[in-house]
Parts: C-alpha cells; sequence; structure tokens
C-alpha cells in the first residue's frame, strides 16, 4: 500500500515517467555523452546535487544489483552455451564461474559509468526536495521491498533470456559449413 501510494502520487509518477524518458533518451550516443558530462561536472558546480544523487544510488543498492544482475545473466549465457551440445562450449561449473567472475570489475566499471550518468539526466528535472522525497521513501521497507522486487523480476527474466541467447547462439554455431 505505502508503495502504491507512493508511484501514484505526482512526485512517484514524475519520478518513473522521467527514468522511463531517460531510458529511451540515452539509446542516443549523443545524448549518453552529455549526461556522462553532466554527472562529472556536478561535482564542482552542485556538489549538493551529486550527493543525492550518490545517496540514491547507495539506499537502492544499484550499483551491486547492477552487477549481479549483470554477473548472473553472462553466467546463464555461458549454461545456456554449454547446454547446446556443442563440444567446444562444453565446461565445467567452476571454469563458467571463473569466466563470468574474471569480468566483474570490468562490468562494474560499465556499471558505475552509467548508473550515475542515467540518474542526472533522469531526475535532473526533479527539485533537490522532490529527489530527497525519492530517497526517503527509499529508505522505508516499502521501497527497499519494491527495490528488492524489480531486481528480482529484472534478474529472472534477463537469466532467461541471455540463457535462451547462449542455447541459441550455441546451435547456431553448429549449423553445416558451406
Amino acid at each position: 500500500a505505502a508503495a502504491t501510494a507512493f508511484f501514484a502520487s505526482p512526485i512517484g509518477e514524475r519520478a518513473l515517467s522521467l527514468e522511463l524518458a531517460a531510458r529511451r533518451a540515452l539509446q542516443d550516443e549523443a545524448v549518453e555523452a552529455v549526461a556522462e558530462r553532466a554527472y562529472a561536472d556536478l561535482a564542482e558546480e552542485n556538489p549538493e546535487r551529486q550527493a543525492l544523487i550518490d545517496d540514491f544510488v547507495a539506499v537502492n543498492d544499484l550499483v551491486e544489483s547492477n552487477v549481479m544482475g549483470a554477473l548472473n545473466a553472462n553466467l546463464a549465457f555461458m549454461r545456456g552455451l554449454a547446454g547446446s551440445g556443442d563440444e567446444t562450449f562444453a565446461m565445467p561449473e567452476a571454469d563458467m564461474l571463473a569466466q563470468v567472475w574474471a569480468a566483474e570489475p570490468e562490468v562494474r566499471a560499465e556499471m558505475v559509468a552509467w548508473v550515475y550518468p542515467f540518474l542526472t539526466l533522469a531526475y535532473q528535472p526533479l527539485s533537490d526536495a522532490e529527489l530527497s522525497g525519492y530517497i526517503a521513501f527509499s529508505e522505508t521497507p516499502a521501497g527497499q521491498r519494491v527495490n528488492a522486487a524489480m531486481f528480482q523480476a529484472y534478474d529472472a527474466l534477463f537469466d532467461q533470456i541471455s540463457h535462451d541467447l547462449g542455447h541459441a547462439f550455441g546451435l547456431a554455431m553448429q549449423g553445416d559449413d558451406i
């Protein structure tokens, strides 16, 4: 009920709309570059705003949750690939885990490079008070449950898609040579 009330409120609806618009906008590389620069400039131009973005990331565990999701999706892809029947891709689970874990620093860097500019772009129209209100909601048990449920849903979806892609790729690689 608390989550429904927040996201049905003007600030909740606006924040969700801004997040969706920012995701669409970031498909353009020029917009992505502007968002990256905007976050980088916050430290000097508006450190209070940068602190709010940093707080939002921390409260919602956005870096860790996204890194975990990406690594799990990568593992699912490798499992799908290994399960395709092509012996070229067969490997023990421990080797898959080692390969996935070896990519963790790069995945983490990519998540950090994406999440902060994304939020800077998405929440730019929000006032500091509105963003503080969103952070305050995110700190509540309801906010934490919504965030956890969202990541569980995304992870389940992306793990399945990644597995299926890995499996399909493995099958495609078994095609006949011309």
